[in-house]
């Protein structure tokens, strides 16, 4: 029984270590290859996303069991943001957490009319969070 909730959590780890991974490098692509400039919510959707990538990596070397509790608050926050941006780029409205210099309701990249890098990273944050919950039940 131990070892199948072990195998579980591990499982689970390893999947929200690629999910991070693959959100990590997603966004250092578009900066640092495809030259788009982060506004002010990306930054804070960053901050959210990168420590849970290290979290993971730590908790799977050091098999600590605890580190879900971080996954989902770091997730949650970051679900909230990406949130609010994806909000404010289908509405075209000015965001007060926005500089003047720098618009966060421009659309750099769309696919299919709806799908923008804020609508990708809640999607890894949604997908993250909900799955912190469903692994915390099963413990």
């Amino acid at each position: 029984m131990i070892i199948m909730k072990l195998i579980r959590y591990n499982s689970y780890m390893f999947f929200v270590t690629m999910v991070s991974f693959i959100g990590t490098v997603g966004s250092l692509f578009l900066s640092e290859i495809m030259n788009l400039v982060p506004c002010s919510l990306c930054w804070y959707q960053r901050i959210c996303l990168y420590p849970i990538f290290i979290i993971c990596i730590v908790s799977l070397i050091k098999r600590h069991s605890n580190a879900n509790e971080y996954i989902k608050y770091f997730s949650g926050i970051g679900l909230v943001i990406s949130l609010y941006q994806y909000i404010i780029q289908m509405t075209q409205t000015k965001s007060a957490f926005c500089h003047l210099y720098e618009d966060c309701s421009a659309i750099d990249f769309v696919f299919l009319k709806f799908i923008t890098i804020p609508f990708l990273a809640m999607l890894a944050f949604l997908l993250l969070f909900s799955i912190s919950f469903l692994v915390k039940n099963q413990k």
